[in-house]
């Protein structure tokens, strides 16, 4: 995972393109939201700049829903990342696909966005 920017990226914040800060997961494992989300951040935008942290609490669809300790480890980076990437970066937009209906997601996302949204 790349936490920090490349200097083609400065070039292109000193632009006045639109900064988007994406938190999803991405492949591995492949599902209909992670393909989506990929497509995203492979995608080309004119007037924005998408900056990615990668959600990896499940590295297959067996882990999926199954509560484990290296999960809320990557919450906690995950929150930490998000305020680093908020302030260090200037960034004003906050995109982030909801888990399904699973209730131990549900509560992971509201944990998530409780420490985050207000951010931005």
């Amino acid at each position: 995972m790349n936490y920090f920017i490349h200097e083609n990226q400065r070039k292109t914040m000193a632009a006045g393109k639109k900064r988007i800060l994406v938190i999803g997961q991405t492949p591995p494992p492949f599902g209909g939201q992670v393909m989506m989300i990929q497509t995203l951040l492979e995608a080309k935008f004119n007037n924005a700049e998408l900056f990615h942290i990668r959600l990896g609490f499940s590295k297959d669809f067996n882990q999926m829903g199954r509560l484990k300790f290296y999960k809320f480890w990557n919450l906690f980076k995950t929150i930490i990342l998000a305020w680093l990437y908020r302030f260090w970066y200037n960034i004003d937009i906050l995109y982030y696909g909801p888990a399904g209906p699973n209730k131990l997601a549900m509560y992971r996302d509201m944990l998530l966005l409780f420490s985050i949204r207000f951010l931005f």
